[in-house]
């Protein structure tokens, strides 16, 4: 009974040179089994049951690779003061995400200049109004911790909705020229996915940061939140029209793509209009209460 357990054990937590050894192996055989399938059935499971055993013993690791993850978090004082500090990580990611959105921006105005094109002029509009909030409420993070001068918050949430409503307009813009001119850029599959996984774990993870948001009372740190779930919202309608251009069969009317754009665009566009108006309303309340209470 011993030596059984002791050959489980072995099966599902081998060395670390084996399980280096098998990554490589599993992706080998899956591309071969994409490439050639059906020419042979033994063959195409030998390739799924070497790619489930890889998949089995490389998550049976992740539960040890956690708590060692968090040891050494606790034991690192960088990593210690990224995890307690929430001003630190709320101004990093507004300083980092007002460079990215405003040499975007800038770099598609160029582009509208030089093409003489509105689609350039839309895009750009949207990356200039996401890189105006984020510095906008970094100028606050430099000064305050989230929370520590609530009123000043609710008044910069309640401009960075107005902003938002602006935005929404060249939103709507975007996704025009989008369906109306076919502006669709087409990837190959492996691109195509790896789009769509890394933008449904940002999609995630927004929704999640917007929830924990709470934990915080902080405005700022709300409407931060609900910049950045804006943002991905716009990404997944990016994502829709390459997935759509990417995978249609062949002679498939483009009018499905339209009317599939024009639908998830139009939920996109009023989802954003309403988180606007929650926050210049909750902004609004949140300043009256406090002039009452003066």
């Amino acid at each position: 009974m011993e030596k059984l357990k002791k050959f489980g054990k072995n099966l599902l937590f081998p060395p670390t040179a084996v399980l280096l050894a098998l990554a490589p192996v599993a992706v080998a055989f899956l591309v071969d089994l994409f490439a050639f399938p059906g020419e042979s059935v033994a063959q195409d499971c030998l390739c799924y049951a070497i790619a489930a055993y890889t998949l089995v013993v490389w998550l049976a690791r992740v539960p040890g690779a956690v708590a060692r993850m968090q040891d050494f978090r606790h034991e690192n004082r960088h990593l210690r003061r990224w995890t307690e500090d929430l001003r630190l990580r709320v101004s990093f990611t507004l300083y980092g995400s007002f460079t990215w959105n405003l040499a975007y921006g800038v770099f598609q105005l160029f582009l509208g200049l030089y093409h003489a094109s509105s689609w350039y002029y839309s895009t750009a509009a949207y990356y200039i109004c996401l890189a105006v909030m984020r510095f906008y409420l970094s100028r606050h993070t430099r000064r305050y911790e989230p929370g520590e001068n609530r009123r000043e918050e609710l008044r910069r949430s309640r401009n960075c909705g107005w902003i938002l409503v602006a935005m929404n307009l060249a939103i709507s813009g975007m996704l025009v020229y989008m369906v109306s001119e076919e502006r669709i850029v087409r990837h190959s599959s492996i691109t195509a996915i790896t789009m769509a996984t890394y933008t449904f774990v940002m999609f995630a993870r927004s929704i999640v940061n917007l929830l924990r948001a709470r934990q915080y009372d902080s405005p700022l740190v709300s409407v931060t939140r609900i910049i950045t779930l804006a943002a991905a919202c716009v990404s997944m309608i990016s994502l829709e029209a390459t997935l759509l251009s990417t995978f249609a069969p062949a002679g498939q009317d483009p009018l499905f793509r339209r009317r599939m754009l024009s639908i998830s665009g139009s939920v996109v566009g009023v989802l954003i209009l309403l988180m606007a108006i929650a926050v210049i309303s909750r902004s609004t309340l949140g300043l009256k209460r406090a002039q009452q209470e003066e």
